[in-house]
């Protein structure tokens, strides 16, 4: 009997936040990176957990290296600790308070979280204390995941100054991916979804070194149907896969599935207690004032049936397929809309894993897998436009009038790093200040700072944090040019301590063109 011919789907989970170690607290800080562990990342481990270990489901990660070098430090897994410790104590008093009000809804709520956080706290202690990269690399052996790179500190490609400032970006978010995961990567997360036809020189430079990369599916906006192929860009041997239209506003809208009234209400929080959030969203008409009480056993059923929901519009996008074994679906969202946001998410992912495992019309796989079995010899070809998966599927949310003087900014100093990097003065004199103006150039690049510029959220935070890190990079390169160290340099390296292996001579290829 012949087999039924079935669609390839792909899960990709975009991780990535800024770097905040010694950055600040609350609201944005160090307490930003601390919610997300909890809630999404130490959950997201349980479920990869489940799956090496049962062998069933397959996902692919996205973990930018500014994050990685995060999750491996010894002082923020101290925080990780003391925060979930924190977490269990306000629980413990919640339990306590609710009990003497006679508010026994809620306190079901705070006994909830306080298995939550107990969980959380353990699977840490016993599995993670080596750092996520360790588990992940193992997760990855397994043959469940598959992780792919992405630039150093997750800069907005397009919009950077030269191709020597791409190039440092894709250099080193290369380099450290190897070194965390001991495994090189067949593809490349570019930030944003963001490319544009100025671009080529970048794409040939990744074509010699991953397989694809994964775009919006903006990019393909002059064709007359969303492709569920892979193309090829343009000249170069690199591939770019799609996320899929139907199962992104499926998710990412405004209507969207983390929407329905059971599930978790994010913004309000109870400021009379320990700021736990003990409601529901109710429906997207009800004002903070009337939520109802959360029901967690409720939310986790509905998740539940979306899960089946989203199967089932998998299946109808497959029956609209002429040649579904030829086509590859991909399901991309940012990880920490799972567990954070939406906090029902890492179930409902789960959930859906579980659905698609032996389905007899899906095909569960990762890109690398679809793309070593996918006929490659006559696939089409594209030209990027401008394309992103920001609003209007432009550059407009990282670029506009609120930052211009941050790319000015930004240029000025490149200009200065690359001269200085590309002299041919004496390896080993005072060495230390360049790296460390290094670090803070690729601080600057982050695309987080023009992104919360543009969009108006936490808007002095992050010209702060960008301010301060020129006002470190003025300083470190004064000190290289005079040849000189003072302590403002120790401290310095303490706040912003990240990528500690950089290889100065193997970025010195890069400034001189190779």
């Amino acid at each position: 009997m012949k087999e039924t011919p079935r669609a390839n789907v792909a899960f990709i989970l975009h991780t990535h936040m800024p770097y905040v170690r010694k950055n600040g607290s609350w609201p944005v800080g160090e307490e930003w990176l601390l919610e997300a562990w909890a809630e999404t990342y130490l959950p997201l481990m349980r479920l990869l957990q489940d799956m090496a270990a049962d062998g069933w489901g397959k996902l692919s990660l996205t973990f930018t290296p500014v994050l990685v070098e995060q999750l491996q430090d010894e002082y923020m897994n101290h925080r990780l600790q003391v925060y979930l410790e924190n977490k269990i104590r306000q629980c413990l008093q919640e339990i306590d308070r609710l009990g003497r009000l006679g508010d026994n809804r809620r306190r079901e709520v705070a006994l909830f979280y306080l298995d939550y956080y107990m969980q959380n706290l353990e699977l840490w202690g016993c599995r993670h204390r080596k750092g996520i990269a360790y588990s992940l690399r193992n997760y990855q052996e397994a043959g469940r995941l598959e992780i792919l790179a992405s630039a150093a500190t997750h800069a907005f490609l397009p919009l950077q100054p030269d191709q020597w400032s791409r190039l440092l970006q894709c250099r080193i978010g290369l380099d450290f991916h190897l070194l965390h995961f001991q495994a090189e990567s067949e593809g490349f997360w570019l930030p944003e979804c963001a490319l544009s036809g100025e671009t080529n020189s970048l794409i040939d430079w990744l074509s010699r070194e991953v397989r694809y990369v994964v775009l919006n599916y903006s990019a393909l906006k002059d064709r007359e149907e969303d492709s569920p192929l892979p193309h090829r860009i343009g000249d170069s041997s690199l591939l770019a896969i799609f996320r899929d239209p139907t199962l992104s506003n499926l998710v990412w809208s405004w209507e969207g599935i983390p929407s329905h009234g059971a599930y978790r209400e994010f913004s309000k929080r109870d400021l009379e207690g320990e700021g736990l959030q003990y409601w529901r969203i109710t429906s997207g008409e009800t004002d903070l004032w009337h939520k109802e009480v959360y029901q967690p056993e409720e939310a986790l059923m509905q998740a539940e049936r979306d899960a089946r929901l989203f199967v089932e519009t998998l299946e109808g996008r497959a029956s609209s397929l002429s040649q579904p074994e030829s086509a590859l679906l991909v399901a991309c969202y940012d990880t920490e809309l799972l567990g954070h946001w939406w906090f029902e998410g890492i179930h409902w992912l789960r959930e859906t894993l579980r659905l698609l495992e032996n389905h007899p019309r899906l095909r569960l796989c990762t890109p690398s897998e679809f793309i070593h079995n996918a006929l490659q010899e006559n696939l089409p070809i594209f030209n990027p436009t401008i394309t992103s998966w920001g609003k209007g599927e432009d550059f407009s949310t990282w670029h506009n009038q609120k930052t211009s003087r941050l790319w000015e900014e930004l240029t000025a100093r490149g200009k200065r790093l690359k001269k200085a990097m590309a002299s041919n003065r004496e390896a080993g004199i005072a060495e230390r200040p360049l790296l460390q103006a290094l670090r803070e150039y690729l601080l600057l690049q982050s695309s987080d700072w023009p992104f919360m510029i543009g969009k108006g959220e936490a808007e002095g935070y992050a010209w702060e944090r960008f301010q301060s890190h020129c006002q470190r990079f003025d300083h470190c390169m004064g000190l290289w040019e005079l040849k000189l160290e003072d302590g403002d340099l120790e401290r310095i390296e303490e706040v912003d301590r990240l990528f500690s292996d950089i290889d100065l001579s193997r970025l010195r290829d890069i400034t001189q063109g190779r």
